[in-house]
């Protein structure tokens, strides 16, 4: 084998191992939620210690909206048990004002996967649905 090859093959190898190593990463995500109601579920992401939930841009339907409002709570996804629940949230201000985004914050939480659920909309009344036009996870602490 050249040196050329043997020195492009080590390179290689070196790369792979370099990604095959590394830690998997914390997920800072943007999405959107349309006729997201009571039980709705979002992706699941990785995280610890510190997560930060944004909504922007929110507006609520339904024969139940009457008020503008959605109750939001974070879960841990724990594999073949219950899943930890952590704080309920009522995010309102995006929903009055499209301008103002609502944000929940939970601290104190353990390395794992987490998704949140919308536990109701239009202060729970059953036949209200959220749409959200932005929808961001930020796990970075560095930025409270």
């Amino acid at each position: 084998m050249s040196k050329k090859k043997r020195a492009a093959a080590i390179v290689g190898i070196s790369g792979a191992l370099l990604l095959a190593t590394a830690p998997a990463a914390w997920a800072n995500w943007t999405s959107s939620i349309n006729d997201g109601g009571a039980g709705f579920e979002s992706r699941r992401w990785a995280d610890g210690s510190y997560s930060q939930l944004w909504w922007d841009n929110c507006s609520v339907s339904g024969s139940g909206a009457f008020y503008l409002n959605a109750d939001v709570q974070y879960y841990e996804d724990i594999s073949f048990q219950p899943d930890d629940a952590y704080d309920e949230k009522r995010f309102s201000a995006c929903f009055e004002n499209w301008s103002t985004p609502s944000m929940g914050e939970w601290h104190n939480l353990p390395n794992g996967d987490f998704y949140f659920t919308i536990t109701g909309v239009s202060n729970k009344s059953g036949a209200a649905y959220a749409d959200v036009e932005h929808v961001t996870v930020d796990t970075t602490a560095a930025d409270q």
